[in-house]
């Protein structure tokens, strides 16, 4: 395995920076959002606003997942595709709970 190089350390350093800025950002707006406008309680948001950082464990457990055991001959493909069917499965279901929601 090669050393890493300082450049590639700031490469990997600049991605979490980048993601860092722009979820301050997004929670931010999320926050006022639901609590102004929408009325929710600062314990839903609060409960809301944590879970991606107590998910970020699971990140590591399924990177090591993705390259320990390979599914169909393949170590990380299935693993993106996986989690691209349970995003669109979690989109379906967010627009058919709030189109529920907004005809009752």
């Amino acid at each position: 395995m090669k050393p890493m190089t300082n450049l590639r350390i700031a490469q990997m350093a600049l991605y979490q920076f980048g993601f860092a800025l722009v979820s301050i950002v997004v929670s931010g707006v999320l926050n006022r959002v639901m609590f102004a406008e929408l009325g929710l309680p600062a314990t839903l948001i609060g409960v809301l606003l944590a879970i991606p950082p107590l998910l970020s464990p699971l990140r590591l457990w399924l990177g090591y997942l993705s390259d320990a055991y390979p599914l169909w001959g393949r170590r990380r493909l299935p693993y993106v595709l996986g989690g691209m069917g349970l995003v669109a499965l979690g989109i379906v279901c967010g627009t058919w709970g709030a189109l529920q929601s907004a005809v009752q």
